[in-house]
């Protein structure tokens, strides 16, 4: 081998090395940090900063997944004097950090949303707490949608080009991608608003002769119902409208 691949292989061992010892640290806090959460005993500012710690820790532990695949973007082995970047490893990494993004913001939002429906359910009816956890699990429910969005959008409006490519005129492709993201919603908010409708309707069958619930319970129908209409009249208007702006742009550019 010359100087230059021991200077090379060098450095990588030294990489994985440091990767293994540090993630193991890592791993170690997170799963001390996470049983001091489970122990706080409803103690805010230990729950607060336990899970700051925690988030860290999981941040850190990405990072090092990552380390030795970023590090192979700017190989030597694989630069020219046109080229120092590795373009084609860049679109992978990037592609495996979105995915590890994912993986740690879709398990913090499945884990919140857990804790607050439990909460929600134990509350016995004191409205502050009900109150907080309902907003808890709004945007939980909200981190779980852009999680479930985040390789739409990338592919949208991100793409790594190497120095010899040239970046190809397509929006219908984004037009693709965005219409996705649309009907994604959509289908989502359906079952919601269908969900909602029948909860309701048991809530004025269970009213008896409590006169507040009865009502609540019948404007939270007509909501429902009006929702419903309304997603399912979106969901048309987008393929309609979609189709036809895909016709035209196929026309103009024929």
């Amino acid at each position: 081998q010359s100087g230059e691949e021991l200077a090379i292989s060098f450095v990588l061992n030294l990489i994985r090395i440091v990767r293994n010892v540090v993630g193991g640290v890592a791993l170690i806090m997170g799963v001390l940090y996470g049983v001091r959460l489970v122990i706080s005993r409803g103690q805010e500012d230990v729950i607060t900063k336990q899970k700051t710690n925690f988030l860290y820790a999981l941040l850190g532990f990405i990072i090092l997944i990552v380390s030795e695949n970023i590090a192979q973007i700017f190989n030597p082995e694989r630069a020219t004097t046109a080229q120092l970047i590795d373009f084609n490893a860049a679109r992978d990494q990037l592609r495996d950090i979105v995915s590890y993004m994912k993986w740690l913001l879709g398990s913090i939002a499945v884990l919140m949303s857990t804790v607050s429906a439990v909460r929600l359910v134990t509350a016995q009816g004191e409205e502050e707490e009900v109150t907080t956890q309902k907003r808890n699990l709004t945007w939980s429910f909200m981190g779980l949608l852009l999680v479930l969005l985040a390789s739409n959008i990338v592919n949208a409006i991100y793409v790594v080009r190497g120095p010899d490519e040239t970046a190809a005129a397509a929006p219908q492709a984004a037009i693709g991608e965005f219409t996705g993201i649309i009907r994604l919603l959509l289908v989502l908010l359906g079952p919601m608003a269908i969900v909602f409708t029948i909860y309701a309707g048991y809530m004025y069958l269970t009213a008896l002769d409590n006169e507040e619930r009865a009502n609540k319970a019948k404007r939270m129908i007509i909501e429902g119902v009006v929702a419903i209409v309304m997603i399912f009249g979106a969901y048309a208007l987008v393929n309609t409208l979609t189709s036809a702006e895909l016709g035209m742009l196929s026309t103009h550019m024929a």
